[in-house]
């Protein structure tokens, strides 16, 4: 369960620098809500992955 609350932290996070930074510091950009939800789904799954194969590497 705490994995679960670190990856939704990071996605929120994610999300918000993304907003901050379209909205207010690249005004002009033409970037979507959706747009900057699923950049964040997309780092997320790479972070996951990631912390998945340092996982099976420790194993073996």
């Amino acid at each position: 369960m705490k994995k679960i609350y670190y990856y939704v932290g990071l996605f929120v996070l994610s999300y918000v620098i993304q907003w901050f930074w379209y909205t207010q510091i690249m005004t002009k950009s033409n970037k979507t809500p959706l747009d900057m939800l699923l950049s964040s789904v997309v780092f997320i799954a790479i972070l996951f992955f990631l912390d998945l194969g340092a996982k099976i590497r420790k194993r073996n």
